[in-house]
């Protein structure tokens, strides 16, 4: 009898083949371990000493192929491992396949959450300053207006935006590095932060690995707080806030 000669390879080229061959096999799952016969309809009798079987994925898989009696080519499958399994034909440049699905497929994996809406340009914002005292030496005329000056406050209050305050991080670095001595005192990353740090310790979580200076901005409204190098001066620090030409991102998607 003659048979099909096998061979069990991953497809990695494209090369264009007319899909001349038929094959026809279950239309619905099969059992694990289950052996099913699949017939294949335009494979000449003559291509089938050099016609391959190619099938993917290979782990725990039987194929055999076969002719019967009135001498129609089939192949018969078998698969151990519950998945969707790949078996085609090739022979010359005739080419056919069909998807197998072995155990059951399981429900679909749900879809993932719809991002957040992005802040829209009219968005306003908290707005906070981070920076290390012992450099501001080395910072533009600029960006110190931005840290403390007083016109920059009062315009960024003029265009709807709040100011949370500008905030020296070596503070913040000396009071985790502080030692406690009593007895059933907690770590200091667990103690509450005191009130000369001025605000909330999502703040400071925000702008962790951040290289200083920089401004973190939150939706007034309530939202995910974002962190960026601070701009060089007032007019760049309003485009980012208003949002022109910049894709906001979370922080988690800034740090990546």
């Amino acid at each position: 009898m003659k048979r099909l000669a096998l061979a069990a390879f991953l497809v990695l080229s494209s090369v264009a083949m007319a899909d001349d061959i038929t094959i026809l096999g279950p239309t619905e799952s099969i059992e694990p371990g289950e052996m099913v016969q699949i017939q294949l309809d335009g494979l000449a009798v003559s291509k089938l000493p050099s016609a391959r079987v190619i099938f993917w994925p290979r782990e725990r898989v039987n194929v055999f192929p076969a002719q019967t009696w009135g001498g129609r080519p089939v192949i018969f499958f078998q698969a151990k491992k519950p998945d969707k399994y790949l078996v085609s034909v090739v022979a010359g440049n005739d080419y056919g396949e069909i998807i197998i699905q072995v155990g059951d497929p399981g429900p679909d994996p749900p879809l993932p959450p719809d991002p957040p809406d992005p802040p829209g340009p009219d968005t306003k914002f908290q707005v906070a300053i981070f920076h290390q005292s012992d450099r501001l030496d080395n910072m533009s005329r600029e960006r110190i207006a931005l840290v403390s000056g007083r016109k920059f406050r009062d315009e960024l209050t003029s265009r709807g935006h709040s100011f949370v305050g500008g905030f020296d991080a070596d503070a913040l670095t000396a009071y985790t590095k502080q030692e406690c001595t009593a007895r059933d005192c907690p770590p200091a990353p667990s103690r509450p932060l005191p009130s000369n740090l001025g605000l909330s310790p999502a703040w400071w979580q925000a702008i962790k690995g951040h290289s200083l200076p920089v401004v973190a901005i939150a939706p007034k409204e309530g939202g995910p707080i974002m962190v960026f190098p601070l701009p060089e001066d007032t007019e760049a620090m309003w485009a980012l806030l208003e949002n022109k030409g910049r894709t906001w991102r979370t922080l988690e998607e800034a740090s990546k």
